[in-house]
Order: structure tokens, then C-alpha cells, then sequence
């Protein structure tokens, strides 16, 4: 038998082997109980900067957003972006 034979035969075990490491009685784990990405709560509203736009923002949880959220900025070179790339 040759060499490269020994070797692909080797891997092929190799690999049939290791799908079985799991078990038959693998469970997927549960989800997080967690009701919020981050540890601690968000604030109401974010820092203002002094720069053009830097007003603070408002945080609205539950809030729904519309499937083209980018049409919020009000950006023609982003609305445009988009689109070429949908």
C-alpha cells in the first residue's frame, strides 16, 4: 500500500473518529436567561461632543426599526451605497 494511501486512509479514520466524539446524546445548550446585551442597563441618552452632529442621541428600548434603518441619516451617498450593493 502505497504512502500517500496509508495517509488519506489514516485522515479519513482520523476524521470519522472525531464526529463521534460528540455522542449520541448531545444537547444543545440552552440559551442565556439574560434579557440585555450588556451588564449593566443603557443610559437614557449618549454624551453630546462639541462638533456638528454630536448632539446626544436618545436610546429607545423596544423600539421597532424599519428594515432600511440606513434611510434614518437622511444620506443620498449611503442610501446609494446601499442599493449598489443590495
Amino acid at each position: 500500500m502505497s504512502t500517500f494511501r496509508s495517509a488519506t486512509l489514516a485522515l479519513a479514520l482520523g476524521l470519522t473518529l472525531a464526529g463521534c466524539m460528540v455522542g449520541p446524546d448531545f444537547r444543545r445548550p440552552e440559551p442565556p436567561t439574560t434579557g440585555r446585551y450588556t451588564e449593566t442597563p443603557m443610559p437614557e441618552q449618549t454624551a453630546a461632543a462639541p462638533v456638528r452632529g454630536g448632539e446626544a442621541q436618545r436610546l429607545v428600548p423596544d423600539r421597532e426599526l424599519s428594515a432600511q434603518w440606513w434611510m434614518l441619516f437622511n444620506s443620498d451617498p449611503l442610501d446609494r451605497l446601499v442599493r449598489a450593493n443590495a
